[in-house]
């Protein structure tokens, strides 16, 4: 293996195939972006946050008056709501949670939406993909709150 002579110079580059060259005079000059604020992605983990705070507060109420009606089983505890029931704690609790769950299902596919919009369109692209990951775990963190305050707070 030789080492090349510096006063040699390097081959040249490999010819353009006819067809793929520019015009001449043509210079390809970098598109220009226009800044876009980032207040969409802001708004959708806005609404994110705020929904896991909410689900959260109410996961708190409902698992707290919930225990009483938990019932032990093999498998752990379970509990049963019942809209139409006789007792009135029982059916505000039930119809909180219907709320709670369509609520959030709803503010979470519109967080979800909207930061996936934003991480596409450039417009607060680390608030869309915080909104995307926050409204995701939303279920999973209400439900996890829900079942740790009801099962610390069993008779």
């Amino acid at each position: 293996m030789s080492v090349a002579d510096p006063a040699t110079p390097p081959p040249p580059p490999p010819s353009v195939p006819s067809g793929f060259e520019p015009p001449p005079g043509y210079v390809l000059t970098p598109v220009d972006r226009p800044v876009r604020s980032p207040r969409l992605g802001l708004v959708a983990m806005i609404i994110a946050i705020a929904l896991i705070v909410a689900t959260v507060i109410v996961s708190i109420i409902v698992g707290i008056g919930a225990a009483p009606f938990a019932v032990h089983g093999a498998g752990g505890f379970s509990y049963n709501l019942q809209v139409g029931s006789s007792d009135p704690t029982e059916s505000a609790l039930a119809v909180a949670s219907l709320i709670q769950g369509f609520g959030g299902a709803a503010f979470g596919i519109w967080a979800i939406v909207q930061g996936i919009v934003a991480v596409a369109a450039r417009r607060g692209r680390a608030f869309g993909v915080v909104a995307i990951v926050l409204a995701a775990l939303g279920p999973v963190i209400t439900g996890v709150v829900t079942l740790i305050v009801v099962g610390t707070h069993l008779s």
